[in-house]
């Protein structure tokens, strides 16, 4: 990530504090400034598979993972930072031991609150989801600049990633090096060894 300028930086955060209303549009902040919110935050997710919980996509540790059981249209997990926070980025991390062609149609919401409203919407935003059909071949992560997306500082108390299930009439691309993934039509398990969500601590 590149740096910003500081000044600008700390005239938006007064803003989003409460001093001063919270619409600047310059989104200026020192990198160096941020953190990475999930790393003290609490999980949970729409359903478990085993003992694959949601806490497990936040414990810093890129080898352990978490894991929905498959059995609904679309899976989540969500994120529930301490208190609301000016959010910068957002990191998916896939599966490191197999499987990375399920970060694919996802979907991320930042909550005003965890449960609460919605303050972004990727697939609202964009009008897509992030690896649609798994065409960048099941990466290793995928990253979402926010500030790129919204033309406000986004604030929240929450990050949910959503998956959608694929579209049935679509071919899965083939995909050198990696497992085949046979079944466009698979139900859409969510599985993420990390989140990150990258930005300003108190």
């Amino acid at each position: 990530m590149s740096r910003f300028d500081l000044w600008s930086g700390a005239w938006a955060l007064l803003q989003c504090l409460g001093l001063f209303a919270c619409t600047q549009t310059t989104h200026a902040l020192d990198d160096a400034k941020l953190v990475d919110l999930a790393g003290t935050a609490s999980a949970h997710q729409s359903s478990t598979l085993g003992t694959f919980a949601a806490a497990l996509a936040v414990d810093g540790d890129p080898a352990t993972f978490s894991h929905t059981a498959g059995d609904e249209t679309t899976a989540f997990l969500e994120i529930e930072l301490n208190s609301s926070r000016v959010i910068r980025a957002v990191s998916l991390h896939s599966r490191q031991d197999c499987c990375k062609f399920r970060s694919r149609d996802l979907n991320v919401v930042v909550l005003d609150r965890p449960g609460g409203q919605e303050v972004f919407n990727y697939r609202k935003a964009t009008g897509t989801l992030l690896n649609p059909g798994n065409e960048l071949c099941g990466p290793d992560q995928l990253e979402l600049d926010l500030w790129q997306l919204s033309d406000t500082l986004v604030q929240g108390g929450s990050v949910r990633v959503e998956r959608y299930p694929a579209d049935p009439g679509q071919i899965p691309p083939v995909c050198p090096g990696m497992e085949a993934d046979t079944d466009a039509r698979e139900n859409p398990v969510l599985s993420l060894s990390e989140v990150s969500v990258w930005g300003v601590s108190p």
